[in-house]
């Protein structure tokens, strides 16, 4: 079985990314229509993989292609961007720097991932990008490398089939920093996921 994260999270994010200058010549207007167009289905394959589970719920299968699904997108993102450098809103529009975060969370490199954060705090802090979206990447980059997650948006299944946070950071204030960046109670939390996880038991 695949080491598979709960995260119920499944809407598009916005974000918006430091000025990269292009890397190359800059691209005319139909090249970048034509890689907004491949980022928009890019993130509707992210999108529809994620619409089956919470329809559906956990299995093998599901978990496999959403890796495979995640890992294809994440490649291909690293090459846009390896090409182009960050795209801006004038170039892709606004939903396909959404989909370029998306992306980015969902991506299976923790690498990728934690080359960002800083960036993203950066972001957060002026006002760019939602704090829901910063505080899953944090979370996120910091229960990969073994540590305590700020914010309480990572969780795992437990030996009775709930869903549980892995280990959080001085616990007793965690709602206060949810607060600060616009998330409800981790007990609130905490019922929407498991609410829909027991939607999909036999």
């Amino acid at each position: 079985m695949l080491n598979f994260r709960v995260t119920f999270m499944v809407l598009a994010f916005s974000f918006q990314w430091h000025s990269l200058s292009y890397l190359h010549a800059a691209p005319s207007t139909n090249e970048l229509s034509n890689v907004r167009a491949e980022l928009l289905n890019m993130a509707e394959n992210d999108q529809d993989i994620r619409k089956v589970f919470v329809k559906e719920g956990y299995t093998d299968l599901t978990a496999q292609k959403m890796h495979e699904i995640d890992t294809r997108n994440t490649q291909r993102l690293k090459e846009i961007i390896g090409y182009y450098g960050w795209l801006k809103t004038e170039d892709i529009e606004t939903d396909g720097l959404n989909a370029i975060w998306l992306i980015i969370q969902h991506s299976p490199d923790y690498d990728f991932q934690e080359e960002f954060l800083p960036f993203a705090k950066r972001s957060f802090h002026a006002g760019e990008l939602s704090g829901q979206n910063y505080a899953l990447l944090t979370d996120r980059v910091l229960v990969h490398n073994g540590k305590a997650q700020r914010y309480g948006t990572q969780f795992k299944i437990g030996t009775d089939q709930k869903a549980i946070p892995y280990t959080i950071a001085d616990p007793q204030n965690v709602d206060k920093r949810r607060a600060d960046v616009g998330l409800p109670s981790l007990s609130q939390y905490s019922d929407l996921l498991n609410n829909y996880y027991s939607d999909k038991q036999p």
